[in-house]
């Protein structure tokens, strides 16, 4: 039952992004301005549902667009660069170099293929309260069992408890990919890339360090080491 419901909640996910796929044009990217001002309102309509205006890490109150522009076109990962210390930053020039249509297919990008129904995603969090019988079902790797498999940490964990008396579990990996994984040929036939590694996770992420992945979670993403 656990598995059901989880399943049953993430297709309902996987219809708001459809829905998000057919408004974007005519409603969250016109509107994008306007959703962006209703993340601190109690109440938003109901399209701000299908947009993302998470980010609050690039900025502050004085430059809190460098947070607008992230959610809505994800620069930190669609258009970074290395900085003078190797790290991974938003390359807010290149960026402005953009015409209008080549920023409107990368928010199309961010806000439908990556973020779609974000806002929704987001705020739709896990039980944390009250855990009991917490257990380990599967551990390969280094780390806890605790701990998420990324980019980083490699590895298998398979983890279950029970929250307020409701069972959640969390199960990741993170692994070489083998060369008929689907989202490995489909980067190789739309990039160009050939991705050597896969990572995927499923469940209530409630362990992750970071809050804003405190919520019910599917992610798969393949990667090469060398751009972590």
């Amino acid at each position: 039952m656990m598995y059901i419901k989880f399943i049953l909640g993430q297709l309902k996910v996987f219809g708001m992004v459809i829905i998000t796929f057919f408004i974007f044009p005519f409603v969250t990217y016109p509107r994008r301005r306007e959703i962006w001002g209703m993340k601190n309102e109690p109440l938003k309509k109901w399209y701000w549902w299908y947009s993302d205006t998470s980010e609050t890490g690039f900025g502050n109150d004085e430059t809190d667009n460098y947070n607008y522009l992230n959610s809505t076109y994800g620069i930190y990962e669609l258009v970074k660069k290395r900085n003078s210390l190797g790290h991974w930053v938003p390359d807010y020039e290149k960026f402005e170099t953009f015409g209008k249509l080549r920023k409107w297919f990368l928010s199309f990008h961010w806000l439908v293929f990556r973020n779609g129904a974000w806002n929704y995603i987001s705020t739709t969090k896990p039980k944390t309260t009250n855990i009991t019988n917490l257990r380990c079902v599967k551990l390969v790797g280094d780390a806890d069992c605790d701990v998420v498999r990324n980019k980083m940490i490699h590895g298998v964990q398979s983890l279950k408890w029970e929250a307020e008396g409701k069972p959640q579990f969390l199960y990741s990996f993170t692994k070489k990919a083998k060369w008929y994984n689907i989202q490995r040929l489909g980067a190789l036939i739309f990039s160009f890339k050939n991705y050597k590694y896969y990572t995927f996770v499923w469940g209530s992420s409630i362990w992750n360090e970071k809050i804003s992945d405190n919520r019910f979670i599917v992610k798969t993403r393949v990667f090469n080491l060398e751009d972590v």
